[in-house]
């Protein structure tokens, strides 16, 4: 072929190529512009090693607030809803409610749970006295409540409509309290029958079954299931009271340091069982009748006594008591309708 033949398939391949660009950009196939800009979002920063189980799990960290990250490195953004990856592992049980380990009553006064358990109970040969022998083994078998501290004034009053304490404004004793408010002093000067009567009225103001039934001077207990407030058996006391003390002056108001007059509750350190003033500032009494000769026949499971004696069984030692008469293993009675200025009591009741 020639050149001047040349030129001429050139020029006309030159003109029909851009006669094809053209009819394409009228169509719009071709947009004569650039990339379009980008959006900026959230910056990820590299997540530090997991060495958890199973291998690696990715996450994504944001540095800007603009969204959040998921455990697959998914970024979800504030509205959306994040849609969970379904898991291969097995998923845990749910886990059951479990009993509240104390709790405040109407009156303001809080109870521990108590957990059972196993102890000896009384003392060993050679000591104590001779009502706490022979020393043996005690189960608790349910769990039961107990008054943090003994009952107050103020508790006594709110369900009693009066107060009978000795050391109190109102009191015989009111001289050695003059100026001090005694509303958390212990109640005192309460009978083993005062004692149970408030049970069943506070059981009664909160809607509880009364634990005890009382005809006069005799009380029974018709279910030991029951709901309703009680005194602790002597048992009970014991255990929880958790042993004696390394320094009783820590835990209780005695002899030693009480000046001779009550004192207000939860002021001294608690025993194990986070309850204050099982030793000392009043005796408390328990549910047991006493027999000085009941642990040479006291069964081994939730001991609830003698079934009959002339005394009720009193625990802990008082304000105006000698170290011996606070040990955890002390054993005295008195008469039921008695009263004195260093009688009180706690509350006890059965898992709700």
């Amino acid at each position: 072929m020639s050149d001047r033949g040349r030129k001429v398939l050139v020029g006309s391949l030159a003109g029909l190529s851009l006669v094809i660009v053209l009819g394409l950009g009228a169509l719009g196939v071709f947009a004569l512009r650039g990339p379009p800009p980008r959006t900026p979002g959230p910056t990820l920063v590299a997540p530090p090693s997991d060495t958890r189980p199973g291998g690696p799990v990715t996450s994504a960290t944001l540095v800007k607030a603009e969204g959040r990250a998921t455990r697959k490195g998914q970024v979800v953004f504030d509205g959306d809803a994040p849609t969970a990856p379904p898991s291969q592992e097995p998923q845990p049980q749910r886990p059951q409610p479990q009993p509240r380990r104390d709790w405040t009553n109407s009156i303001g006064m809080k109870l521990a749970r108590i957990e059972p358990g196993s102890f000896l109970m009384g003392s060993t040969d050679g000591t104590g006295d001779e009502d706490e022998h022979p020393q043996h083994e005690v189960r608790i078998t349910r769990p039961f409540y107990l008054g943090v501290t003994e009952v107050t004034q103020a508790q006594y009053e709110a369900v009693m409509d009066g107060n009978p304490s000795w050391f109190a404004s109102t009191g015989q004793g009111k001289d050695k309290v003059a100026g001090q408010s005694t509303s958390q002093h212990p109640v005192e000067n309460v009978s083993w029958l005062d004692a149970v009567k408030f049970c069943n009225k506070l059981s009664e103001m909160e809607g509880r079954k009364p634990f005890y039934e009382i005809n006069e001077g005799t009380v029974r207990v018709p279910d030991w299931k029951a709901s309703g407030y009680r005194l602790p058996t002597e048992a009970e006391w014991e255990y929880a009271c958790g042993g004696d003390p390394a320094d009783l002056n820590e835990h209780a108001w005695f002899e030693g340091n009480s000046g001779s007059v009550t004192h207000p509750v939860g002021k001294k350190l608690t025993n194990r069982f986070g309850l204050h003033d099982m030793p000392g500032n009043v005796w408390e009494w328990c549910w047991d009748a006493y027999d000085k000769d009941y642990y040479k026949q006291s069964p081994p499971d939730d001991p609830p006594g003698p079934s009959q004696a002339a005394d009720r069984v009193l625990r802990g030692g008082c304000w105006s008591d000698y170290p011996r008469n606070c040990r955890s293993a002390n054993r005295y009675g008195f008469t039921p309708d008695d009263r004195n200025f260093d009688l009180g009591f706690r509350l006890a009741a059965v898992q709700e």
